[in-house]
């Protein structure tokens, strides 16, 4: 499965991307909204997780510009979000 992560800071990306290789997926990673919203718009994936807060365009911004245009994407996970769900804090 390929999956994209957008995380503007590089230690947690680092961290995530490593994590999710290990688990046996293929990982493209970027540290932007802009770079993220290329990607999206150019390559196909299974499973899109994007931090909200990323300089260019954050990734609410990113999964509205996919549904503007018309462009199919990939379920769509906010790191936020996804950190309250598991009951992490910060």
């Amino acid at each position: 499965m390929r999956l994209l992560l957008a995380e503007d800071n590089r230690e947690l990306a680092h961290w995530l991307e490593k994590a999710l290789v290990q688990g046996g997926f293929a990982v493209d990673c970027v540290l932007d909204g802009r770079a993220a919203d290329h990607l999206l718009q150019s390559e196909k994936y299974a499973l899109a997780v994007l931090d909200i807060g990323m300089p260019g365009l954050d990734g609410l911004e990113v999964c509205s510009a996919c549904e503007s245009a018309g462009r199919p994407f990939p379920s769509c996970y906010s790191l936020p979000a996804a950190r309250w769900r598991i009951g992490l804090k910060g």
